[in-house]
């Protein structure tokens, strides 16, 4: 049974990080064929799919292009790499679990959900808990909590959380840019808990929940940018050139000509919609509710479309180098 657990291919290579209370019980049940969970779980697979090949895969093209040689671009085109990037890695990592987690639940297993639209958050703590949960929760009590939490006097909860996440920084690659990585988002935490602690929340209440989620997502993908950059020194020019308006005119004709990045920015949008109205509850709902031969017109559409939009290269889930 242990090997069973420690050797479960789904998630073996990148998650979800399972703990053995969620999973040693399962290896335990008798499992039998269940046509429901197998159908649910080829949907997730067919879901994970469209993102990793016709959204990841697609972006990638864009934001490998401009971080590449970022010398050659300036503001708008590492703006919209930078996006560009942002849906990337989101959309091979979570695409990853949710292929991984449809794969487990046809077996009749299930895996923890790894990321909860994350996109949606109206600020960086929020997003660390919708992004990556199982290694969010791993630092949180393998890392955080041992070096004291929020249990300590203020400076020290501050030191923790920077401390943190240039470990989780660090995790990811022993790199002076996810140092940098790390320490940006350990600096924005440290900032909404001051913020927090002096009382002045109440303001968020007199601005609309978009305003919130626009300026959460701005941190979040401005710190990609050391992620997504090949090497420090191109991470540096990427950052430097944010306030270069020179190449705009030719930055703005590229974009537009670009058939990849007008087919990635349109399929991004699809899953902008298709996650607000997730995060509303109202799409599922409505969806079980349609006669089989709809659902699966649906399912047929979706085949389609990574059949025609989706990117059959020989590029590797981006988590596997981590």
């Amino acid at each position: 049974i242990y090997a069973l657990y420690v050797m479960f291919f789904p998630q073996m290579v990148a998650g979800p990080i399972e703990r053995p209370q969620n999973m040693l019980h399962q290896f335990h049940d008798k499992k039998y064929f269940d046509s429901v969970k197998f159908i649910s779980g080829l949907r997730l697979m067919l879901w994970g799919f469209f993102k990793k090949l016709v959204i990841a895969d697609r972006a990638a093209i864009v934001s490998d292009q401009v971080f590449g040689s970022p010398q050659q671009y300036g503001t708008l085109a590492i703006v919209w790499a930078s996006i560009m990037f942002a849906f990337r890695i989101y959309c091979d990592f979570s695409g990853y679990t949710d292929i991984a987690r449809g794969a487990a639940r046809m077996m009749g297993f299930e895996l923890m959900v790894n990321f909860k639209r994350p996109y949606l958050s109206c600020s960086v703590t929020e997003f660390w808990r919708r992004w990556h949960i199982s290694l969010s929760t791993w630092f949180r009590d393998y890392v955080y909590i041992p070096l004291g939490g929020n249990k300590k006097q203020l400076m020290r909860i501050l030191f923790n959380l920077l401390i943190t996440f240039i470990i989780s920084g660090l995790w990811h690659g022993a790199d002076w840019k996810f140092v940098i990585w790390g320490g940006l988002n350990g600096m924005y935490i440290a900032l909404e808990f001051l913020w927090a602690k002096s009382g002045f929340r109440e303001w968020k209440l007199f601005l609309p929940s978009w305003i919130l989620r626009i300026k959460t997502f701005a941190l979040i993908t401005f710190s990609w940018i050391f992620f997504a950059a090949p090497d420090m020194n191109r991470a540096k020019i990427s950052v430097s050139n944010l306030t270069d308006f020179t190449h705009f005119s030719a930055d703005l004709r590229q974009i537009i000509q670009s058939k990849d990045s007008i087919s990635a920015a349109f399929f991004i949008v699809l899953l902008i919609i298709i996650e607000i109205l997730l995060e509303k509850k109202i799409l599922l709902e409505w969806f079980s509710q349609k006669p089989v031969y709809v659902r699966w017109a649906v399912y047929s559409l979706v085949v389609w479309c990574i059949l025609l939009f989706g990117q059959f290269g020989e590029k590797q889930f981006i988590y596997f180098v981590f």
